[in-house]
């Protein structure tokens, strides 16, 4: 599968964005299952993040090193921030940062999809030494058993917004070390995979939500859907905007999530259309966010320069 990157990054933070944010215009049954099922941007960031580390061999020190620069890093930077605008105790600081508020609220934990993501980068590389043939259904018994267990057993259902998306994480893994026969196309198959998953979104995650044998189960018809819009979306051409949107992707998900309710209100004020504000949103976080994203990059790569230098000394 070649995929487009950095249009997945922007799809999926525009998604998450208009999840959260975009106030309906029309009420139509069709804009409000597009709000409504923005959640597949998550299933997307997951996919891509399997995918990326897919048939790599991983050194377990760096990587976490790395993803606890640029990712925590950032999720830290965050929460102090939400700590001072929305006035935050010292102690749900502390929860949010050592990741106790995502295990005891889940989706409703602050930027929940951070401590998430960290959690699966500490995991993977358990999971890449399993034998191919047997890692995958593996992982899927023990996700079905363990959720039923948490589900009935203690009634713990936290944190299946995030256990859920197993599926999308070895679709990420299964598109990028799956063997191809040959050079056959696989585009019918992706657009089967979007045609499905969104068909079944709109049974079950839309019009009624499964949420039987556990909870929040109704995730897991978004991972097809994101492993065919990843598929597909090497058809779309590579660009300088992508890439930049998509590299302020995590910036656009904590900025709206701290600001965007507010700045949605006021703007819906000001301008007097709720089309107009969504638009304004849109484009003020987007833009807020690469400037901070750009920031932080310069910062990271100053830092490292730095000590290359003083090591060289």
């Amino acid at each position: 599968m070649k995929n487009n990157k950095g249009f997945l990054q922007t799809l999926a933070a525009l998604q998450i964005l208009v999840f959260h944010l975009w106030v309906p215009v029309t009420g139509s049954l069709v804009e409000s299952f597009i709000i409504k099922t923005g959640y597949v941007g998550v299933d997307i960031f997951f996919l891509l993040s399997a995918y990326s580390l897919a048939g790599k061999d991983i050194n377990y020190a760096s990587l976490i090193k790395d993803r606890a620069l640029r990712i925590y890093g950032r999720f830290a930077a965050f929460a102090l921030l939400a700590f001072f605008v929305k006035h935050w105790t010292p102690s749900r600081l502390l929860k949010v940062l050592v990741f106790s508020e995502f295990f005891k609220r889940g989706g409703g934990s602050f930027l929940w999809f951070i401590p998430a993501i960290m959690i699966f980068y500490v995991l993977y590389p358990l999971f890449l030494k399993w034998n191919f043939k047997y890692k995958v259904p593996a992982v899927l018994i023990v996700w079905f058993a363990g959720s039923l267990v948490l589900s009935k057993c203690f009634g713990y259902k936290e944190v299946f917004i995030f256990t859920n998306r197993i599926g999308s994480v070895l679709a990420g893994y299964l598109l990028k070390t799956y063997p191809a026969k040959g050079d056959r196309n696989r585009t019918g198959l992706y657009v089967l995979l979007v045609i499905g998953g969104y068909i079944a979104m709109y049974f079950w995650g839309f019009r009624y939500r499964l949420s039987v044998p556990f909870e929040d189960l109704y995730y897991i018809f978004s991972a097809a859907a994101a492993a065919g819009i990843a598929g597909l979306s090497g058809f779309v051409p590579r660009g300088k905007v992508w890439d930049l949107i998509g590299s302020a992707s995590m910036e656009i998900y904590a900025l709206q999530m701290i600001f965007g309710g507010q700045a949605a209100m006021k703007l819906y004020g000001l301008l007097g259309s709720r089309l107009a504000a969504n638009i304004a949103v849109v484009i003020g976080v987007t833009a807020v966010s690469i400037i901070v994203s750009q920031i932080y990059t310069k910062l990271l790569k100053a830092c490292s320069s730095r000590k290359a230098n003083s090591q060289a000394a």
